[in-house]
């Protein structure tokens, strides 16, 4: 099999958590009732837990759109024969919401579990703390997915091409961001 083609089923496979984790940057003038923050305003060490900017609305949102890319997902390899050639997974005996919700509460967990961090150091809201932003989201998705797809065990490859891939892919879309006003960093 060829790299070319291993990276693209590792991208495919994680599509669901990448929009899961843009669909907050992108649904931020809707469902305002729902932008109260994850942690409550709690704060350890006098610093917020994972600040304002993780919410439930980001966790709701991330959830629809990761299904959405599921339920296509399931759709084109039940209907296309061609997309059981690039699939990590055998779509077909899934439940789309589990793993919609397993692939986008995975990313946000891990983008929140940085957050954390990046409080507690000082990083503020918004600015880069390089390689973590790139990392976190990537990693949170592989726990989260191991849970119910244990694909991993004989597709161990795909993990390693994501944890190698999205980083690049999310610092060229970090700059389309930037470009479009939508990101505050360039990475």
């Amino acid at each position: 099999m060829n790299i070319g083609l291993l990276i693209i089923m590792s991208v495919y496979f994680f599509l669901p958590g990448a929009f899961a984790n843009m669909a907050p940057v992108f649904s931020k003038n809707i469902l305002k009732w729902m932008a109260k923050p994850v942690d409550f305003g709690f704060k350890v060490r006098g610093k917020p837990l994972f600040g304002k900017n993780k919410t439930f609305r980001g966790f709701f949102v991330g959830f629809v759109y990761a299904l959405i890319v599921v339920w296509v997902q399931k759709w084109l390899f039940l209907d296309y024969p061609i997309m059981r050639e690039i699939a990590v997974i055998d779509y077909s005996a899934i439940n789309i919401f589990m793993l919609a919700f397993l692939m986008s509460f995975g990313v946000l967990i891990g983008d929140a579990a940085e957050s954390f961090f990046k409080r507690q150091r000082g990083v503020e809201p918004g600015r880069s703390w390089f390689p973590f932003d790139q990392l976190d989201f990537v990693f949170g998705f592989l726990i989260f997915t191991l849970w119910t797809v244990p694909w991993l065990v004989n597709k161990w490859y795909v993990a390693l091409i994501l944890v190698i891939t999205i980083p690049i892919f999310h610092v060229i879309f970090n700059i389309f961001g930037k470009l479009l006003k939508l990101k505050k960093t360039w990475i």
